[in-house]
């Protein structure tokens, strides 16, 4: 992956239940959707139940380009979405997420704006698919 947002209820101090995640490899979003779709979440003593679709804004660039003037580029780093290195020898390296918004995309740790990005989440247990790549994931 490439991109990891957990969204937070800052009202409430917890998450929101889903998360939006870029993948990088297709083949990794098999594997991530094998593993994880129709899964309990026990760890947080809750009944929901995981479920993958495609997000509507699709590739790390544009999520970045999303976030990049959102209130909360405000908030502090935890809260921000993780960036990690796309490809070439540092891949998976994590970036600070303030460097990430508009140069890398098109530099050296973009990816460009690839990516396959899915939105994941719990809540009765039904796919939806566009046909984008966004993936993300409620816990």
């Amino acid at each position: 992956i490439d991109f990891f947002y957990l969204p937070i209820d800052f009202k409430n101090r917890c998450n929101r239940g889903y998360a939006f995640i870029n993948f990088v490899n297709y083949t990794d979003i098999l594997h991530f959707h094998k593993r994880y779709f129709g899964k309990h979440w026990r760890t947080f003593n809750s009944d929901k139940i995981c479920d993958i679709t495609y997000a509507r804004i699709q590739g790390k660039a544009a999520m970045l380009k999303r976030f990049e003037n959102s209130a909360l580029m405000e908030k502090d780093e935890e809260y921000k979405p993780l960036v990690f290195v796309s490809n070439g020898p540092d891949k998976g390296m994590r970036l600070p997420f303030s460097q990430n918004t508009s140069s890398s995309s098109s530099g050296k740790h973009g990816n460009g704006g690839g990516g396959h990005n899915h939105h994941h989440h719990n809540g009765p247990s039904h796919s939806h698919s566009n046909h984008s790549n966004n993936n993300s994931k409620k816990s």
